[in-house]
């Protein structure tokens, strides 16, 4: 098989992993340039954490190859079908993480040491000798500071320095992520991650205390969005929007308190997800001087 095919195949296998870090970076890039940030350093944002994610994704794949069998979404991932070799595979993560750590470097100081720092932790999330993947809390912590960094990256290479909305903007999504973790991703690793040890949150908590998670995940903004809009400089669709989105929420993760029904459980995660993205519109809307009237 070619390199072009090869590399597609990685990426599409990681296709929702890989886009996401770098889409949040471009969404810190929207905030910090209320709403029309220069091209060039965007672009250079996103290349530079689109390779970085790429990289230690697919070395998450390489090292977890073996685990991945027992579940039956990641068992159809090329390195774990053969359809990637190995070789190839430590190939493009080493090239990989050169071209989005360097990118970076070309940046700034701030987008470098910021993406180093997210290479880093997800890096030894896998490594063998440390495997953060299999530390309690620490997992899902190490993975939700990847807002942060990721956003850092982004306000960077836009404003050179750290931007209040945009820290304010991960924060959010970090406290989406680590508690919509346990019932949004891991709920449905838990067989092979209790096959190998690995001990998260989703494995040691029960459904009930999951679903709570949930609906922590998705009041967070609400709450905080309109004691502290107006310091922030954004305008009141924030808050209208945050308390607005929350409120349709909550209504669909109640349905699933009781007996775990893993087809519910998915539906509800399509309806987070979509959820996590107009809550990013509205941030950058509202950074970008759209009001309501």
């Amino acid at each position: 098989m070619g390199i072009i095919q090869s590399t597609g195949k990685l990426l599409r296998s990681r296709t929702e992993a890989v886009f996401t870090w770098p889409w949040i970076t471009v969404v810190s890039c929207l905030i910090v340039g209320r709403g029309f940030p220069p091209l060039g350093p965007t672009f250079m944002a996103f290349l530079s954490v689109f390779f970085t994610a790429a990289s230690t994704y697919i070395y998450n794949d390489y090292i977890d190859s073996e685990m991945d069998q027992l579940n039956n979404v990641k068992r159809n991932r090329p390195i774990v079908t053969g359809d990637v070799s190995m070789g190839f595979a430590k190939w493009f993560i080493a090239i990989t993480a050169v071209a989005g750590l360097g990118t970076s470097f070309m940046i700034n100081r701030l987008a470098f040491l910021s993406n180093l720092a997210f290479f880093t932790l997800f890096f030894i999330y896998s490594l063998p000798s440390i495997r953060i993947k299999k530390m309690f809390v620490l997992k899902e912590m190490t993975i939700s500071s990847a807002f942060i960094l990721c956003s850092l990256v982004g306000a960077a290479a836009i404003s050179g320095t750290f931007h209040l909305q945009s820290i304010y903007m991960s924060i959010l999504l970090m406290a989406f992520s680590f508690f919509g973790q346990p019932g949004l991703n891991d709920q449905f690793d838990i067989l092979e991650d209790e096959h190998y040890g690995v001990r998260t949150m989703a494995v040691a908590f029960s459904w009930d205390a999951k679903v709570k998670m949930l609906m922590i995940s998705v009041m967070v903004p609400a709450l905080t969005a309109p004691l502290t809009y107006r310091m922030l400089g954004f305008t009141a669709l924030l808050p209208v929007a945050a308390i607005a989105l929350t409120t349709g929420m909550l209504w669909f993760i109640l349905k699933l308190r009781g007996e775990y029904v893993e087809e519910a459980a998915r539906r509800t995660r399509k309806l987070l997800y979509a959820y996590f993205f107009l809550l990013q519109l509205a941030l950058i809307a509202s950074a970008s001087g759209v009001g309501l009237w």
